[in-house]
Parts: structure tokens; sequence; C-alpha cells
């Protein structure tokens, strides 16, 4: 009866999500016509027949829904391609970012989760904090900026943009990869490092932890064995919700540094207005937000009946 509880709770929760972005989309000033045909009223109008505008907005997030229960995503109202093969190479491209954003900044947050966690009431620790705050504080647009200024303009490290060669596959192409890979991992990162370390911070003043430093055991040894194993449930929330976090913000990051991955599909189809693509792009963003964090959730339970065994 749980699990029927949570799978329906997930897909209502897709629905909403997904019928919420259709709902948005079609409310926004212009449409996809207006964008084709320009100042041409005659020719706008004309496509929007074609393209079915002129029915009623339920009754097109019904035929939608229909449609996408059935395996069919639809066309780009810009140039027919199918959105189900605009959507995957994106998504693939988007991963060799993403997945590697996620492990570098949780492997980052757990170590300065137990670092700072492990300093409480020291003056280090609320500098290391505030630093932490600050950081987190900094919109994603004006740290993207800040990492091309110092990583591509200073130091020459990387380009400035991150324009992938046709056909070559990105973990082919490492050097076009690090921007947009910082761009996600370090805002991941830091509210992850916020969330876990005042789990840190009561998990290093329990009986065990404090009697092991007293034995003289290394403070590296007390993180491994003991605290660390008591934060796992906190941990898979983090990471849950750090995971969706990058998802949601690889729109900014790939826009801004030419990214060819999902997140830029979904802005330049937010500009046109084309609603096909821009509904498969938020079915699959949001089916992976909800499956992230059911994983999390049954990850958590285990890590908890373990814990207080």
């Amino acid at each position: 009866m749980r699990a029927a509880w949570h799978l329906l709770r997930s897909v209502g929760t897709i629905v909403v999500v997904v019928s919420t972005v259709f709902v948005l989309t079609s409310l926004l000033p212009g449409d996809a016509a207006s964008v084709q045909a320009g100042p041409d009223e005659e020719a706008a109008a004309d496509i929007r027949r074609g393209l079915g505008l002129e029915r009623p907005l339920v009754i097109r997030l019904v035929l939608w829904w229909g449609h996408t229960l059935r395996g069919d995503l639809g066309q780009s109202w810009l140039d027919r391609a199918d959105v189900a093969d605009r959507l995957a190479p994106r998504l693939l491209t988007s991963a060799a970012v993403a997945a590697p954003a996620w492990l570098f900044a949780m492997a980052g947050a757990v170590v300065l989760a137990l670092i700072l966690g492990g300093l409480r009431g020291r003056v280090v620790q609320r500098i290391g904090t505030g630093v932490v705050a600050a950081i987190a504080g900094v919109p994603e647009a004006v740290l993207v900026v800040a990492l091309v200024l110092w990583l591509a303009v200073s130091w020459q490290m990387v380009p400035a943009v991150s324009l992938m060669t046709p056909g070559v596959p990105p973990w082919e192409q490492p050097e076009l990869l690090v921007l947009p890979t910082l761009a996600l991992a370090i805002p991941a990162m830091m509210f992850a490092t916020r969330v876990l370390t005042g789990v840190a911070e009561e998990v290093w003043q329990r009986r065990v932890p404090t009697s092991a430093l007293r034995r003289g055991v290394s403070p590296t040894r007390v993180a491994c064995v003991h605290v660390l194993p008591a934060m796992t449930p906190a941990l898979a929330q983090a990471a849950a919700i750090s995971a969706a976090g990058i998802l949601g913000a690889g729109t900014v990051a790939e826009s801004l540094l030419t990214y060819p991955g999902i997140g830029q599909l979904l802005a330049s189809s937010l500009a046109a207005r084309d609603l096909p693509v821009v509904q498969g792009v938020a079915l699959v963003l949001a089916t992976l937000a909800v499956g992230v964090f059911w994983v999390a959730d049954q990850a958590a339970m285990i890590a908890s009946r373990r814990v207080r065994r």
C-alpha cells in the first residue's frame, strides 16, 4: 500500500509540474506563429491554424497528454523534427557534465561538512560557514561569468565557451566540460555543505566519536568510521536535492556557455515558443527529479534502519 501511494504521488507530481509548464508557456506573450511569421498577421494566422493554436488551452493540454501517453511527444514546431530525437542527444550531452558535477559536489560537501562540523565553536568554523553561505548566495549567472573571467580569460586554461564539435562525443572534448561542470557543481556543493554541516556537528558531539577522540584515535578515522555512517540519511536527502538542483540549473549555465545540452535546448525552445520541445524537456526533467527523490527516500529509510541498529 505504501509503495502504491508513493507511485501515485510521484505520477501526480509529474502531471502537475508538466501541465503547469504547458499552461505557463502557452500564456507567455507571443506564440510560435508570431515568432515564425514576424509582422505578417495573415501568415501568423495560417500558422496558428496549422498548429491548432486556435483551440482552447484545456483541449490542447488534454490532446498533448493523450499523445504523450501513447509514446508520441510530437514534432518541433520549428523544423518538424521528432521531439524524442531532439531530446536524446541533448540529454546525453547534459549528463556528461551533470554526473561529474554531482559527484564532485557531493564529495566536496561531505569533506567540508565533516571538517566544519568537527570545528564546532571555533573561529575557523564561523569563517568557513560564512564563506560557504556567501558562495551559495551568488547568482548562477554571476558565478558563470566569474569562472569564465578567471579560468578562460585570466589563466587561459579552458575555452570561454563550450561549443562542441558535431559528431564528437562530449567525453572526447574534456576541456569543454570544465566550465559547465564547475558552474553546476559549486552551487550544489555549497548547498549540500550547509545542510550537512549541522548534522555532522551533532554527530561529532555524540558519545562514540568523542570517546574515540579521547582514546587517541585520529580525527580522520573517527570521521570515516563513526561520523559519516551516521550522516547517511541526511546525506541521501542532500544528494537528491543537489541532483535536482543541478538538473534545473543547467538551463542558465548551458545557455551562457553555449553548451549544447538539454538546458540550452529548453532556453532556445522557450524563446521560440516551441511548445512540443518545451513540454518534452519538462517531462524528462520532472521524471528524472521525481525518480531521484524516490531513490533518495528509499536510501534514507534503509540508512535510518541501519543507524538505529
